[in-house]
């Protein structure tokens, strides 16, 4: 969820929905377990990054084949789903591993500049 200031000092709420298909080698127990918390740097540049606890994810959008559509469920045990929206592209994310660098110089990268920060949990419908 993204949060901007009104111009009468109140926060004004948008939600946006993304399809992300994540790729690579997974264990996919790991994230049907329980929420878990993700960072997601750079949401508007052309290869976002994704952390979903130990694994990390280089991403790139892509168009989807067909139209994606997302449905929310009504009530918690209800067997009814109603619209939410549709899209035509998608978030391919692949899992990448990152290694230290060694003998670096200068100053240290500050991601908080040049990136959204975005921290969410996974839903628990998600498997």
């Amino acid at each position: 969820m993204a949060k901007s200031e009104a111009s009468d000092g109140e926060w004004v709420e948008e939600e946006h929905l993304m399809l992300v298909e994540l790729t690579g080698v997974l264990d996919y127990q790991y994230f049907a377990k329980s929420d878990k918390v993700c960072k997601l740097l750079g949401i508007g540049t052309e290869n976002p990054v994704l952390q979903i606890g130990n694994y990390v994810f280089k991403g790139e959008y892509k168009k989807t084949v067909g139209t994606a559509v997302f449905f929310e469920q009504e009530k918690d045990d209800s067997k009814d789903w109603s619209y939410k929206c549709c899209t035509n592209k998608m978030l391919e994310m692949r899992r990448v591993f990152l290694q230290p660098k060694e003998n670096v110089t200068g100053k240290a990268f500050d991601f908080r500049m040049y990136f959204t920060l975005c921290n969410f949990y996974l839903s628990k419908y998600n498997t």
